[in-house]
């Protein structure tokens, strides 16, 4: 994960009364006490979506709504229930695998194991791709007119993108957002419909 997710702030747009979404909640990194508290700060709802409870159970005092499930399907059968749109998108969820190639260390292992054997899936670049790609579309809906989102794990390579949201920035390029900032060492990209400042 990198550092993307702390410069929001400065791209958000009108947030009353609207949701921050985080989908894949915080790993010791940061992103939903961050969240949060911007939520908190500009008169929104924030709420963070996981596979798991254990970010829930170690951050109980956040002023947020936890949900846990499959990012994909609390995006397509949860989120048509609220009666508010997105003002803030941060997609964080399924682990990439940066270099295919690379020899297993035990973490590497650990990782692949509990996708396999207790989410029953396999880690794989296209499935996290493929995961991203269905929440980014069911979402798109529900955002507002000058929303933020943001994607981590997710830069250029021979100026193609690649990691967990490669295909969505493309897609919302082709939407009418633009990229408002990449840095390569932050590991993420920020975007914004376009003329939206």
């Amino acid at each position: 994960m990198g550092d993307a997710f702390k410069h929001t702030e400065q791209y958000l747009g009108k947030t009353k009364n609207t949701i921050f979404l985080e989908i894949g909640s915080d790993r010791y990194e940061g992103s939903t006490e961050y969240f949060s508290q911007l939520a908190q700060k500009h008169g929104a709802e924030m709420h963070t979506v996981d596979i798991i409870d254990e970010p829930k159970r170690r951050l109980p005092d956040l002023p947020a709504t936890w949900h846990i499930g499959w990012g994909s399907d609390w995006c397509e059968n949860q989120l048509p229930k609220f009666d508010k749109k997105i003002s803030c998108l941060y997609l964080d969820n399924f682990d990439y695998i940066w270099d295919i190639n690379l020899t297993l260390n035990d973490t590497d292992i650990k990782q692949r194991h509990f996708y396999k054997e207790e989410l029953g899936i396999t880690m794989a670049n296209q499935t996290c791709q493929v995961e991203h790609m269905k929440q980014m579309i069911a979402l798109f809906p529900y955002l507002t007119d000058d929303a933020v989102v943001v994607f981590d794990d997710t830069h250029t390579l021979n100026d193609c993108w690649v990691g967990k949201c490669g295909a969505n920035v493309i897609w919302l390029l082709a939407q009418g957002f633009e990229i408002v900032r990449q840095e390569f060492f932050e590991y993420g990209v920020i975007m914004k419909k376009h003329n939206i400042k």
